[in-house]
């Protein structure tokens, strides 16, 4: 009686351990995590984002001003493709940059892994250490004018709006 609960037990530990296997790797293939520069179109084709989100409703003459202001700037974004909270702000951070028609090759994408590296270590050049983070890069200087880390204090447009004033 004993062997064959034992025996009993090892398959269904065996089967435990299997089912949970297949969950894990399951999940794993899911959840494509995408390093180092990435496209705007790789970024619409990842499952892992909802790009239907509307466009943030924002004033028209801070939308003016943010336009005119971030023509002096290129935009870096680091985000993580298995971060929650890339995943919720970077379809909207998206959605503004093309309300104000920024140019996409002013803005660059850059996904890090889920320990916050890139083979490229950019992470490390900018002292990365949360995602998502939006860099302003001074067109002339080359200099970071100001930073968006993890969240907005108010809103994507009044935070670029009182970021990048003169």
């Amino acid at each position: 009686m004993w062997a064959f609960k034992k025996n009993y037990n090892m398959k269904y530990l065996i089967s435990l351990s299997l089912i949970l296997l297949s969950c894990f790797t399951m999940s794993a293939q899911e959840h494509t995590i995408l390093t180092n520069k990435i496209t705007a179109a790789q970024l619409l084709e990842h499952s892992d984002f909802d790009f239907t989100a509307p466009v943030p409703e924002s004033p028209a003459a801070t939308d003016r001003e943010n336009r005119e202001l971030l023509k002096h700037y290129n935009i870096i974004v680091f985000l993580g493709t298995w971060c929650g909270d890339s995943r919720e702000l970077l379809p909207e951070i998206y959605a503004y940059f093309r309300k104000l028609e920024i140019p996409q090759n002013d803005i660059t994408y850059y996904g890090l892994d889920e320990t916050k590296l890139s083979s490229d270590q950019w992470e490390d050049t900018y002292n990365i250490e949360f995602v998502p983070t939006i860099l302003f890069i001074d067109k002339k200087s080359g200099e970071e004018k100001g930073r968006i880390v993890e969240r907005f204090e108010d809103s994507i447009y009044n935070d670029i709006h009182t970021l990048l004033q003169p």
